[in-house]
């Protein structure tokens, strides 16, 4: 998972962060959206921030893990 969101996140990383939110297990989908959150944050801070502060598919405390905050 983590392999395919490097691989996506440059081109698409709103879609690799909607797909990350998307795995069934809740810890897998952690990492796999810590893996693109981290890689979009060097980009582009600001959306990346905002998406996952919209996301549904993580909890607060979840958020707070991957952002730092």
């Amino acid at each position: 998972m983590t392999a395919y969101a490097n691989t996506v996140t440059p081109r698409d990383p709103e879609g690799a962060a909607t797909w990350a939110a998307t795995v069934g297990d809740e810890n897998k989908r952690e990492n796999a959206v810590r893996a693109v959150y981290q890689q979009w944050k060097r980009n582009d801070e600001s959306a990346a921030n905002r998406w996952l502060a919209g996301s549904a598919a993580l909890s607060d405390d979840a958020k707070k893990r991957i952002g730092g905050k």
